[in-house]
């Protein structure tokens, strides 16, 4: 498992390139610091690589939001996975205190 700070978890990475990581890394930081400016705290966020599939797991306001993308490419399905989850968030569909 790869930490990002204290809230951020990578799973299923570990076969994956350090160069790979590192842009993953600037790609969930940038969508963290979004995702902070326009909502505030979150509680955890986890992105998993299973096979070639990404599951986003945001615990957000005790609620959990999970999205999952597939494609043949690592960096597409996991700016898929996180802009399923921005939308989600936005839309009229996602309520505090709700549960997703």
């Amino acid at each position: 498992m790869i930490e990002i700070g204290e809230k951020i978890k990578l799973e299923g990475f570990e076969d994956i390139e350090p160069a790979a990581v590192i842009v993953m890394k600037k790609m969930i930081g940038s969508f963290v610091r979004k995702f902070y400016e326009e909502h505030g705290e979150f509680e955890h966020f986890k992105i998993a690589k299973v096979n070639n599939e990404i599951v986003s797991e945001l615990f957000y306001n005790n609620q959990k939001i999970l999205k999952k993308a597939e494609t043949s490419n690592l960096f597409f399905s996991l700016a898929d996975a996180l802009e399923q989850t921005k939308k989600f968030i936005n839309s009229p569909d996602f309520h505090i205190g709700k549960k997703v």
